[in-house]
Order: C-alpha cells, then structure tokens, then sequence
C-alpha cells in the first residue's frame, strides 16, 4: 500500500513471518515507539490485512494459520464508519485471520 492510499501513517515494521520474540524486538527497538503516530488502530488493521491476504502459499500448497498481533496504545480515536468497521471485521474472518490487540 502506498502514501496515496491513505496510509501514511501506518509502517510495516518487518515482513510476514512466522510469530517468534524476535518480532517483538523489532518493535520495541524500532524508530516508532520514539514518535507517537497519527494513525487510528483501524487503519493498521486494514495495512495488515492486505498484507496478510496478499501472503503467498508456501510450496506445501497449505497456509499456515493467520494471526495478526496489533500493538497500539489507543490513543487516536477511530474514525471509520460502523458500516466500515463490520466490513474489515468480515474480511478478517472471511480470511480466517484470528487477531489479537496488545
């Protein structure tokens, strides 16, 4: 996704990988906890969810499970639509994307 789309303040910190600590301390050693960003926890799903969606199969042919680990401290009100919010709530579980928020 790119600055157009809408999502400039949204960064993807590091590739898909499989769930392990060393994401964890790619987060707390980033650049982004030293700036607060302007962008509501929605908008980060939405980045994460093309990612994820866009993800491909390893050469098994099977998809691994799919869990998408928001990190965010809540502090930018969300600002989509109810209608919105049910539609990336829907592609999540159309996608079978379990979701977790810290």
């Amino acid at each position: 996704m790119s600055d157009d789309d809408g999502y400039h303040n949204i960064s993807v910190v590091q590739p898909l990988s499989p769930i392990s600590g060393t994401c964890f301390n790619v987060v707390e050693s980033s650049r982004l906890l030293a700036a607060p960003q302007a962008g509501d926890i929605l908008s980060g799903v939405v980045v994460a969810l093309e990612l994820l969606k866009s993800a491909e199969k390893p050469p098994t042919g099977r998809m691994p499970p799919k869990e998408l680990i928001v990190i965010s401290d809540g502090g930018t009100p969300i600002d989509d639509s109810p209608d919105a919010i049910m539609s990336i709530a829907g592609q999540l579980k159309g996608n079978k994307i379990s979701t977790s928020l810290m």
